[in-house]
C-alpha cells in the first residue's frame, strides 16, 4: 500500500533560484508554466518616488538657464497722431488715442509639458468652440503643479456677432495620477459625429514609455537643464 504523500505548495522562490529564472518571470499557476513580465506588470509593481521628483524639481529649478514660459495679452497703449483739420486742411492738431495690441508676457514659471482637448459645434449657422489645454508646470520656488487653461470661441453669424473668452485659469498640485500620465505618450483622438460635433486632442494616455512611475516627469524636468 502506498504511503499517502501530503500535498505542499511548491517554493517557487526557491525553484526561481535552483534554476536561475529571471526575477522577470512570473508563475502562472495554469499549466504550471512561466510568462515574462510584461512592461506594463514591471510598471505597476514600481513605486512612485516623490521625494526624487520633489529634488529634481528643486535642483532645476535652482540652476536651469532657460528662459520662463510667456503668455499673450492684449494691452492698451496710449499714442498721439498729428490730425488735419480746417480748409484744405491748412491746420493741425495732436490727437491722443489708443492701440491695442499682443505683446508676450513672461511666467514666472516654466510649461514642462502640455496636452489639450478641443470641441466645436455646430447649430445651424452658429458655431461654438471650446478648447481646454492642461499644462505641467515648474514654478520658479521649485514646486510643481498642474494648469488648466479654458478658451471658448461664439459665432453668430445671422447676428453678424463673435467672440472669445478666456477663463481665469485653474492651478492645482500635481496629483499621483497627473505625475503616471507623463509615462505614457499622448495619445491623439478625433471624432466626428455627424451631427455638428467634432472632438479632437492628445488628452488621453497612450503607449507606455518608462518601466518606473514617474520616470516620464523627470526627464521633462532634467530637459531644463539640457
Amino acid at each position: 500500500m502506498h504511503e499517502m504523500m501530503e500535498s505542499k505548495q511548491p517554493n517557487w522562490k526557491s525553484y526561481n533560484k535552483q534554476n536561475e529564472i529571471n526575477d522577470d518571470l512570473v508563475y502562472i499557476p495554469i499549466g504550471k508554466s512561466f510568462r515574462q513580465k510584461s512592461e506594463q506588470d514591471i510598471y505597476n509593481e514600481s513605486a512612485l518616488d516623490r521625494v526624487s521628483i520633489h529634488d529634481h524639481a528643486i535642483y532645476a529649478s535652482k540652476n536651469t538657464a532657460k528662459p520662463f514660459s510667456s503668455h499673450e495679452e492684449i494691452v492698451d497703449i496710449a499714442k498721439e497722431r498729428d490730425v488735419k483739420f480746417g480748409p484744405f486742411g491748412l491746420f493741425s492738431k495732436t490727437e491722443k488715442y489708443i492701440e491695442k495690441n499682443r505683446i508676450q508676457v513672461p511666467d514666472d514659471f516654466w510649461v514642462l509639458e502640455s496636452r489639450f482637448f478641443y470641441k466645436r459645434e455646430t447649430n445651424g449657422s452658429d458655431e461654438f468652440e471650446e478648447c481646454h489645454s492642461y499644462k505641467y508646470c515648474l514654478h520658479k520656488d521649485g514646486h510643481l503643479f498642474h494648469r488648466t487653461e479654458v478658451e471658448n470661441t461664439f459665432i453668430y453669424r445671422k447676428e453678424g456677432r463673435a467672440g472669445t473668452t478666456k477663463d481665469k485659469p485653474d492651478d492645482r498640485k500635481l496629483t499621483d495620477h497627473d505625475i503616471m500620465t507623463l509615462d505614457y505618450s499622448p495619445k491623439y483622438i478625433s471624432s466626428d459625429d455627424g451631427k455638428g460635433e467634432v472632438i479632437h486632442g492628445d488628452w488621453n494616455r497612450g503607449d507606455l514609455l518608462y518601466k518606473k512611475k514617474g520616470e516620464g516627469l523627470i526627464a521633462f524636468i532634467d530637459k531644463l537643464l539640457e
